[in-house]
């Protein structure tokens, strides 16, 4: 079962004019999940009930462990007025918390947290008023029934503690002060009872004593007082009578108590009344966990306070749970004793995470044995580790995990979060109708294109690929000899395309094309890399070098058709293309060359300038019209798509195969072009990460750490569960590391990571069946 931390941070205003608050939900020792912020209206009345409500208590006159000198008032009716005055203030106060602009707090704690969970609910505030309101009995608080308050500081610190031997025992210092009136006996005597414990008491004592014990170099645990006390938590002061002279101060403590909580004391509880003055001083001493009494406290509901609260602690609930436990059994003495249930209140620092009683003490001997055999067992994890570390890297040097790997990365790619279409492209896509015998016709003629291009300029477009094979003219009706249809090619924005790089395998750019205005279009998958498996497109050639000896193509650029639109739209933006080395480099970012050792790719023709596409993960890379929606002006076209944009003229129609498997799934050749011109234009523009991949020893050391981790681990115990459960979890961690690196772009090594952690924690426990068989 988790235990969740709810911090209500209330750190501006006041009741005149309300108060800034922020929840933060987080699960116990880990980071923040969710933080948001409301607001408080003002209640100026509140702070005048509360006060009525304390006189009135006040006024109740029961003996409690006060200064023995100080008197109560005693001018109210006792348990009626004090009964009247608790639901007037409960009344308003809970009406306070429901208010309208403190509702989505409120609706946040409770649609995030499980009322089965144990929730610690920290109110951190310095507002004395708001901490010695009873914030136990809100009332959307009821149904978590593992819920327990505390209050805290908005500002807070973990203390460094020195390096603490284990102890057999839980060491407790219970100082016993002036005892005139009230019967510290019965606390002592519950002291007396707990189990695994060590009681050092100090009963009507001096200064001297009580500092010397504190600076004992064993440490303590749990430091007690019970007696007579008084406080002003206005002022953040108290003190606490010692004998029938003598008071002391926190502040005349000081060093005495930060040296304790240095050798470890995790636990102060002052069984005395008015404490949150005494709460206020002691926390700024970094004193982890501390129960007091936040109003004069009756001696039997102190005595029965501390009896239930540290029977339930010692016998495994939790501090909190047992704080609310002894809370509540409280209850039970109400009739005699109004607002018993309001005195206790835990001040927590929210830095520390409260212990249970096992955890204060060293279990049994047998655990040392463990321990022991534990070590032993470190050689053979690290062994072990090395064995299956060495294997892995030999294996995938041989490119026999490349298959798993690049599959790996498609299911990392399918998990990424959806992203929305790239409104700098526009996609024009010849559809059924357009290539049908009433539309354009099939192949679209150039007296269609040219009017489409022409059409387009008008709106200033940054650039126009035209991804349609034109190695020869295309008339659609007879052609007037004075009108060359081919012109449009010429302008110098309009992006065409040729295929292959030898002669038999080649298609020509349109003749009228001019070379630097034409890029390759060729597409290769990984199907040879996966040895049939798949053919998914995961890499792009963005651009190739001649190789002088082989045979003359018809497509003679050296650039693809990515490559040439990228640069017509950078050039439009006034975006510098260079290379540094053999990388291409758009302004300020270099687009680093796939090469054998990236990521997954292990064994592959790494010549070219080849790119790892990152896929956009939106169910539409661009907008997408029809090309009679533009040539006839449709409702689906609205002209100022065009401005600016990169705009990729296609067929899209079904009729007409060009479709690529890839990571997401099925794409035709038009949009995975425009995957990777967003790619490019998004890693320049928005930052949007690139691929990229530790170097080789990077791999080797990230497959070495999960490893050693998992061998670590696993040697901890040796039941088939837990060893079962330990495996899965790594892997599971391994894998979201993988997914949250893969969001900056990071290509990490998943498949030799699960490789390593299975070869490894399979090897120790081999080992270990043999060892239990012999």
């Amino acid at each position: 079962m988790s235990v969740y931390v709810a911090s209500i941070k209330i750190t501006e205003g006041s009741f005149a004019k309300g108060f800034a608050v922020t929840l933060l939900i987080s699960k116990q020792g880990h980071s923040t999940e969710l933080e948001i912020s409301s607001q408080l209206p003002a209640a100026p009345h509140i702070p005048a009930q509360y006060n009525l409500w304390q006189t009135a208590y006040l006024g109740l006159n029961l003996p409690a462990r006060l200064e023995s000198n100080k008197a109560f008032i005693s001018n109210y009716s006792r348990s009626e007025n004090c009964d009247r005055a608790s639901y007037q203030l409960l009344t308003s106060f809970n009406q306070w918390l429901n208010a309208d602009s403190f509702r989505p707090l409120k609706e946040k704690f409770l649609a995030r947290l499980n009322p089965v969970d144990e929730i610690r609910i920290l109110i951190q505030t310095e507002n004395i008023q708001l901490q010695c309101l009873p914030w136990h009995l809100v009332n959307w608080f009821e149904s978590y029934t593992k819920a327990e308050i505390a209050l805290s500081k908005p500002c807070y610190e973990k203390e460094k503690q020195a390096a603490i031997d284990l102890k057999s025992q839980v060491r407790i210092l219970a100082i016993i002060g002036n005892s005139q009136g009230i019967n510290t006996d019965r606390d002592r005597h519950i002291l007396e009872q707990l189990p695994n414990s060590s009681v050092t008491l100090l009963a009507n004592t001096n200064r001297k004593e009580i500092t010397e014990n504190l600076w004992d170099d064993l440490g303590w645990d749990i430091l007690f007082f019970a007696g007579h006390s008084n406080s002003d938590p206005y002022k953040q002061t108290g003190c606490i009578q010692i004998n029938q002279q003598d008071s002391l101060t926190t502040k005349e403590l000081k060093y005495a108590l930060t040296k304790a909580v240095a050798k470890g004391l995790k636990i102060a509880i002052f069984n005395s009344c008015n404490g949150l003055g005494l709460a206020g001083e002691l926390i700024d001493l970094k004193i982890p966990q501390i129960i007091v009494m936040r109003e004069p406290v009756p001696d039997k509901v102190a005595q029965e306070f501390l009896k239930y609260f540290l029977t339930a602690y010692a016998k495994g609930e939790s501090f909190y749970l047992a704080v609310k436990e002894a809370r509540d059994k409280l209850q039970g003495l109400e009739d005699h004793y109004p607002c018993a249930t309001w005195l206790p209140v835990i001040v927590q620092n929210p830095a520390e995470i409260p212990p249970n009683w096992q955890q204060l003490y060293r279990q049994s001997p047998q655990l040392v044995g463990k321990i022991a055999s534990k070590r032993a067992k470190i050689p053979l994890a690290l062994a072990s580790s090395a064995i299956a570390t060495l294997g892995v890297i030999f294996l995938r040097q041989l490119g026999m995990l490349q298959t798993y790997e690049l599959q790996a990365f498609d299911y990392l790619n399918r998990q990424l979060p959806p992203e929305s279409a790239d409104q700098r492209l526009l996609i024009i896509g010849a559809d059924e109708r357009d290539i049908s015998r009433n539309g354009y016709k099939y192949p679209l003629p150039d007296e269609v294109l040219a009017k489409l291009v022409n059409k387009l300029q008008q709106h200033q477009p940054a650039a126009i690929g035209i991804d349609i094979f034109r190695d020869y003219p295309i008339a659609w009706k007879q052609q007037d000899p004075k009108n060359d249809s081919q012109a449009y090619w010429q302008q110098p924005n309009v992006i065409s395309i040729c295929l292959g790089d030898d002669l038999n395998n080649s298609v020509a750019p349109p003749p009228k094309s001019p070379l630097d205005q034409v890029g390759f279009d060729n597409i290769y998958s990984d199907f040879q890399l996966t040895n049939g498996q798949d053919d998914l497109v995961r890499r792009y050639l963005l651009s190739r070098t001649n190789n002088p000896v082989a045979q003359t193509s018809h497509c003679k650029t050296d650039y693809s058709f990515v490559l040439q639109l990228v640069a017509s739209y950078f050039h439009n933006r006034n975006i510098p293309i260079t290379t540094v080395g053999n990388n291409w480099q758009f302004g300020s970012k270099v687009v680093p060359r796939l090469s054998n050792g990236d990521g997954g790719y292990q064994k592959f023709d790494a010549r070219g300038n080849q790119l790892l596409i990152s896929y956009r993960r939106s169910s539409e890379i661009a907008q997408q019209v029809s090309i009679r929606d533009v040539l006839q002006s449709g409702a689906n076209f609205d002209p100022s798509w065009i401005k600016d944009r990169v705009i990729l003229i296609g067929v899209t129609a079904k009729s007409v195969p060009d479709i690529h498997d890839t990571p997401i799934g099925e794409i035709r050749g038009l949009h995975l072009h425009a995957h990777v011109v967003s790619q490019l234009i998004s890693a320049v523009e928005d930052q949007r990460p690139l691929i990229w991949s530790l170097p080789i020893w990077g791999d080797w050391v990230w497959i070495g750490f999960w490893s050693v981790s998992s061998g670590l681990i696993i040697i901890l115990r040796q039941d088939s569960l837990y060893r079962s459960l330990a495996i899965f979890g790594c892997v599971t961690v391994l894998i979201n590391i993988c997914l949250l690196a893969l969001t900056q772009g990071a290509w990490l090594a998943l498949i030799p990571g699960i490789m390593a952690i299975a070869l490894t924690t399979s090897g120790i426990w081999i080992i270990d069946l043999q060892q239990r068989i012999h």
